[in-house]
């Protein structure tokens, strides 16, 4: 089993070689074979102390999420005086093992440090995340930069701007990374076979052993399905049409390109081929609009990927002056209103140099709040009432000031 450490490598090293970002899903998938499922998770480290969140937050999946951890199981065999590592034989002579309760020793797990973390020594899955279904969808596209919406499986289906086609899994194009979905569930439709290790998929760039020539691969007849299923307890591999039966496809937006999309002979509405983004994006299509909101219209965006409270306020920003829905979400109008109408990756599309103005909100202290600060004109850190000011973006530092007021005020008004 691969180590989140690992995988994190080898995300950096594709992104570095410019793999695709459907080959990046494939490998993913892969290299996340064995890793645990907890419903409600979507890639967080599988430590005792997630596990116990979970639980906590689900009483009908506690007793699943608490008994696949060696810490957390209600009881667990003793080496000596150290908990046996998870599924090492017992000694010779041992029986089943000397036993120490967990339930009756409260927060005296494993040494007698007291550790939660200290009882994971052995465990196959120390330095792996965990999933649900959907959070396990949700955190592979993540880590391609593609944003994919909804809290469950019914929600993402639903959810109209995740998806550049999407329809019954007898039209599934053939060979193209995609989501599938049955009843109360998905997981990654990847097409493809990958060269093999032994029992594991080899590293993106590995060397193929001596003697192997090209690589063992694995014949998938491009019908392999991975997903985080609740019932193996871990990210397993099947083949379609499976059991139960696949029944629906969706292929996010963004996930390819259009020429991409084009070449496969898929026939789809381009338009549709940009994710729509919104608070809690993240990935290099939420950085490329955060370079595209500063070069172009003088927003003091950090282009770090978040599309946090910040990134939302200068799009609501942006949307008021232009007359837009104003709900933080960037979709085609707000879109084509920024400038950004090709297909990903986007990548040299953002001129180096303001081409507009923008009309943003200014704080504007009432006649008493002036007088309680005693300067005549000064702001308070009230925000009583806004008025509209329009600047030029070559103004960069009372841009700046213009952005960091309306922040504030989005802040106080929600």
């Amino acid at each position: 089993m691969y180590s989140a450490s690992f995988v994190e490598s080898q995300v950096r090293g594709m992104k570095a070689e410019g793999v695709s970002r459907a080959d990046m899903i494939r490998y993913l998938t892969g290299y996340c074979q064995g890793w645990g499922y907890v419903f409600g998770a979507a890639g967080e480290m599988c430590t005792p102390a997630n596990r116990k969140k979970y639980a906590s937050y689900r009483p009908d999946h506690a007793e699943a999420i608490r008994g696949a951890c060696q810490a957390l199981s209600k009881s667990l065999p003793l080496a000596g005086s150290l908990i046996r590592p998870f599924g090492a034989p017992s000694p010779e002579g041992e029986g089943s093992g000397g036993r120490r309760s967990l339930t009756d020793e409260a927060g005296k797990v494993g040494r007698v440090s007291g550790s939660d973390e200290v009882a994971c020594d052995g465990c196959a899955r120390v330095d792996t995340r965990i999933f649900d279904c959907r959070g396990f969808t949700r955190w592979l596209l993540a880590q391609v930069g593609v944003p994919l919406f909804g809290g469950t499986v019914t929600a993402q289906w639903e959810y109209g701007p995740n998806w550049v086609l999407k329809g019954d899994i007898r039209d599934m194009p053939r060979g193209l990374v995609c989501c599938v979905f049955r009843p109360s569930h998905t997981g990654m439709y990847v097409g493809e076979s990958l060269p093999l290790a032994g029992s594991l998929i080899r590293p993106f760039g590995a060397p193929s052993p001596e003697g192997e020539g090209s690589g063992v691969t694995r014949s998938v007849t491009d019908e392999v399905v991975r997903h985080c299923g609740g019932r193996k307890g871990q990210v397993v591999e099947e083949q379609l049409p499976g059991s139960p039966r696949w029944e629906r496809f969706g292929i996010p937006a963004g996930l390819y390109t259009n020429a991409e999309l084009e070449a496969a002979g898929v026939k789809f509405d381009p338009a549709k081929n940009i994710p729509t983004l919104r608070r809690g994006a993240e990935g290099d299509l939420v950085e490329e609009l955060q370079a595209i909101l500063n070069a172009k219209y003088g927003f003091a965006l950090d282009v770090d990927g978040d599309f946090g409270i910040n990134t939302e306020a200068a799009v609501k920003a942006f949307q008021k002056s232009k007359g837009l829905t104003v709900d933080g979400v960037v979709g085609p109008k707000t879109r084509a209103a920024i400038g950004i109408t090709e297909s990903l990756p986007l990548e040299g599309k953002v001129s180096a140099q303001p081409t507009d103005e923008v009309t943003l909100p200014s704080v504007v202290p009432t006649e008493a709040e002036r007088e309680r600060s005693g300067v005549e004109g000064s702001e308070s850190s009230t925000v009583s009432q806004t008025e509209m000011i329009t600047l030029p973006l070559s103004d960069w530092q009372s841009i700046r000031a213009a952005v960091q007021a309306a922040y504030h005020i989005l802040q106080n008004y929600e």
